[in-house]
C-alpha cells in the first residue's frame, strides 16, 4: 500500500460519523460479543493494548507471563469496579501508557520485570474502569463486561504472540516500527487533548484525527 493511499484512508477514517458515546454497545451484536469487540473499536484502548502486547512479546512470553497475569487480574478488578465507579474517563491515562510502552518497545531497552508488572496493572485497571457499557443493566451488563475482559486479555496475548514470533531481524525491526507508530499516535492525541477543550463527543474524533495524522507523518 503506497503512502498516498494510506494517508487517504487515515483521513477518511476521521470523517466517518461516530456517535458521541464512546462506550455504547455495538448495535446488532449480542452483549458478550459487543463487549469482546469493545477494546478494539475504542482507539485509546486499542493503542494501550497493542503497546503492552508488543512489549510483552518483545521480552518473551516466558519472561513476561507475570505481566499478562497481573493485567488479567487488574482488568477484571477495573471492570468490577466500573459498576460502582460511575463513568470515569481513563482515555488520557491509557494514551499516556500506550505512548510510554510504545517508546520502550521502539527503543528496545530492557526494563525490570517489576516495571512491566506495574504498567500492566495500571493499564488493566484503567481499561476496565473505562469500559463501562452505556444503557445496560442486570445480566446484560455483566455479560458485556465478561466479553470485555476476555477480549482485552486475548488482545494483549495476541499482540504479544505476534511480537514473540517475530524472530527474524527484519520482523524485529517491524515490531519496533509499529511500536513507534503507537507512541506517535498516542502522543498526537494527547497533544490535541491538551491544547483544545475536551468537550463531550469530541474525544473520539480527536483520537481518530491523531491516528490519521500519525499515518501521514509515517508515510511522509
Amino acid at each position: 500500500m503506497n503512502g498516498a493511499l494510506l494517508r487517504l484512508l487515515g483521513w477518511a477514517w476521521v470523517l466517518v460519523p461516530m456517535g458521541a458515546e464512546a462506550h455504547s454497545p455495538i448495535p446488532g451484536i449480542a452483549p458478550f460479543y459487543s463487549g469482546a469487540l469493545h477494546s478494539f473499536v475504542v482507539p485509546a484502548h486499542l493503542l494501550s493494548m497493542l503497546g503492552l502486547g508488543l512489549w510483552v512479546g518483545q521480552r518473551g512470553l516466558d519472561f513476561a507471563d507475570r505481566a499478562v497475569l497481573v493485567f488479567a487480574v487488574a482488568l477484571a478488578a477495573g471492570l468490577a469496579l466500573s459498576a460502582t465507579a460511575g463513568e470515569p474517563d481513563t482515555d488520557l491515562l491509557l494514551l499516556a501508557g500506550g505512548a510510554a510502552v510504545g517508546l520502550i518497545v521502539a527503543l528496545a531497552r530492557p526494563m525490570p520485570i517489576v516495571v512491566m508488572v506495574a504498567v500492566a496493572a495500571a493499564l488493566g485497571l484503567a481499561l476496565g474502569l473505562g469500559s463501562t457499557p452505556d444503557g445496560l443493566v442486570g445480566s446484560k451488563r455483566w455479560v458485556t463486561l465478561a466479553g470485555t475482559w476476555l477480549g482485552g486479555l486475548l488482545g494483549v496475548m495476541w499482540f504479544a504472540a505476534m511480537a514473540e514470533f517475530a524472530t527474524r531481524p527484519w520482523l524485529k525491526i517491524a515490531v519496533r516500527v509499529v511500536a513507534s507508530w503507537v507512541a506517535a499516535s498516542a502522543l498526537l492525541v494527547l497533544a490535541l487533548s491538551w491544547v483544545g477543550p475536551r468537550r463531550e463527543g469530541t474525544a473520539p474524533v480527536a483520537v481518530r484525527a491523531g491516528v490519521a495524522a500519525s499515518a501521514t507523518i509515517q508515510c511522509a
